[in-house]
């Protein structure tokens, strides 16, 4: 390192800098229009602000929970922005979507609010984001049923991405029914083998009937065979339609024999009830028997508590209950069987007018209550592409299947990717219940008898109807079904009239796909 110099070297190097300096105040003039026009100085663009989207949610922990903490990297992924709008009852996402004006650029909703959103004019269609990705890894479009495809279809056109898959199924205690001395009992007392699980709803009430009361799992206290919400605004005719539906829906193949959509449940194809007829009659008389094996004021958290508690058999539920029996303080975990809610060995023909018996063939009708939440696009939304960004990064597959492994729980599996059991075993899942957990809920929504529930204006005011009759039944000494339903029949006529009765059927119409 130099530290002194002469005197000859410092005048060369002075000279040197003074070059230096007068070169780059040159440049710097020449340069200054040029700078001036590209907006140098307090001209300059500001920067591009992230863009931000507002996402409106119900916030309990298992709804909210899997999608919030996923928020942070799809931020990072995208540079998009999403501010969480949560709502402390589901009732406010509806509310906010009879309004003119919101501030919501993607709402978390029912799937059954979908006629309801398109009517007023709240939701775009995706379809013209999912032609153009339908390559797209992430969208991964041949990965989703046909029928999780036919949710988000309404009037020939996609109105949502479903993100969770709703349907009702059994949940047992496979260990109990697999316990010796009971199932030498059962025989005994019934005439055949205890079966594991029911496979028909008649199976289900003998051995529903047979374990109620007893103190099945040695703990000293009398156990419920079975459990099912019966409390008043508590989805009770959720859990009656899933008694009712393979009573009332024929087969497909006879459905189409009658040039009849898949899976007519609750109204003819013109809207006339069904719920006074002869099949669906049978279904309420079987609910009736289960209901009243209930704890009498079951709520729909009763249900899962119950079972997850070791103080149920069986219960017909949404998937809820699966991730439930993982949680600290669970009493059965690895104790759970899953699958499909059992069926009929007859059905009713409504076009023929007839009681059809199907024995020994077990005759399914899986019912999609409520169909599954699901994510929509706000019409008014200024910032749609990136909308329909967080839609299809929230529903990838890699995404979507942390969502509904996620241990909260408020999620269950729609893509064929979730059937992947060693993703499940990761979450805490012992391998043979994932499997049999997936499969029951992925059976419900490809089986050819599934019924798509109703996804109409006034959803709940037919509901509302329903729901009232089957209070008065439990509450009757002596059960008049037939009168009920014929007044439940006539209540649904009432409601179809006040939403007007051409409409109606439209939308009835574009529900099912149909010209």
């Amino acid at each position: 390192m130099r530290v002194q110099t002469g005197s000859a070297e410092v005048s060369r190097a002075a000279a040197g800098a003074a070059r230096w300096c007068w070169r780059a105040l040159v440049t710097v003039l020449s340069l200054a229009p040029l700078l001036a026009g590209m907006g140098c100085g307090s001209d300059l663009p500001e920067p591009a602000k992230p863009v931000t989207i507002t996402l409106m949610i119900w916030n309990p922990d298992r709804i909210l929970g899997p999608i919030s903490s996923r928020i942070p990297r799809f931020t990072a992924k995208t540079g998009i922005k999403v501010k969480i709008k949560p709502v402390a009852q589901l009732g406010e996402i509806f509310a906010e979507s009879q309004s003119p004006v919101n501030d919501v650029d993607v709402a978390m909703g029912l799937n059954v609010w979908v006629g309801d959103f398109v009517n007023v004019g709240f939701i775009d269609s995706l379809d013209k984001y999912i032609k153009e990705d339908i390559d797209d890894p992430e969208l991964s479009w041949n990965t989703i049923p046909d029928f999780i495809k036919l949710k988000n279809s309404w009037g020939g056109r996609t109105y949502s991405m479903i993100c969770d898959n709703d349907n009702m199924f059994l949940i047992y205690r496979k260990d109990v029914l697999a316990n010796p001395t009971f199932r030498t009992a059962f025989a005994t007392e019934y005439k055949y083998e205890l079966p594991n699980p029911p496979t028909t709803i008649d199976e289900l009430i003998d051995v529903a009937t047979f374990f109620d009361g007893k103190d099945w799992d040695g703990d000293g206290i009398s156990e419920k065979g079975f459990v099912i919400s019966r409390a008043p605004n508590e989805l009770m005719y959720w859990y009656a339609l899933g008694l009712t539906a393979p009573y009332t829906v024929m087969p497909s193949a006879v459905a189409a024999s009658h040039n009849l959509p898949r899976g007519l449940f609750m109204f003819k194809l013109d809207m006339t009830p069904l719920v006074n007829t002869p099949g669906f009659k049978i279904g309420i008389d079987k609910w009736l028997r289960l209901a009243r094996l209930a704890t009498p004021e079951a709520k729909r958290q009763t249900v899962i508590d119950q079972v997850v508690h070791g103080e149920a058999l069986m219960a017909i539920d949404w998937g809820d209950t699966g991730p439930a029996a993982l949680a600290p303080g669970s009493q059965v975990r690895g104790k759970l069987g899953f699958a499909l809610t059992p069926g009929t060995k007859s059905y009713y023909d409504w076009v023929k007018g007839v009681m059809v018996d199907t024995s020994p063939v077990v005759h399914r009708a899986p019912m999609h209550q409520a169909n599954g939440f699901a994510f929509f696009m706000t019409s008014t939304s200024r910032h749609k592409p990136e909308v329909w960004k967080f839609i299809k990064y929230m529903n990838s597959p890699e995404v979507s299947m942390g969502i509904v492994t996620d241990p909260r729980g408020g999620y269950q599996p729609w893509r064929t990717t979730h059937g992947d059991v060693a993703k499940w075993v990761e979450a805490g899942w012992q391998q043979e219940d994932a499997s049999a957990y997936v499969d029951a809920i992925l059976k419900s929504a490809t089986h050819e008898n599934a019924s798509l529930d109703l996804r109409i204006p006034g959803i709940f005011d037919y509901g509302a109807a329903l729901e009232k009759r089957l209070l008065r039944l439990l509450n009757m000494p002596t059960a008049d079904i037939n009168g009920e339903m014929n007044a439940c029949a006539a209540d649904m006529v009432s409601v179809t009239n006040a939403n007007q009765p051409d409409s109606q059927r439209a939308a009835y119409h574009s529900h099912l796909g149909v010209p």
